[in-house]
């Protein structure tokens, strides 16, 4: 599995308010 894919499933079920924001910087800041 991708890293990216890896790391937006795993925003998704940690964090479903970041997942709507993945890949900007409020995001990368977390």
């Amino acid at each position: 599995m991708p890293k990216g894919v890896y790391f937006e499933i795993h925003l998704t079920q940690e964090y479903p308010l970041y997942s709507t924001h993945f890949g900007n910087a409020q995001c990368q800041s977390h």
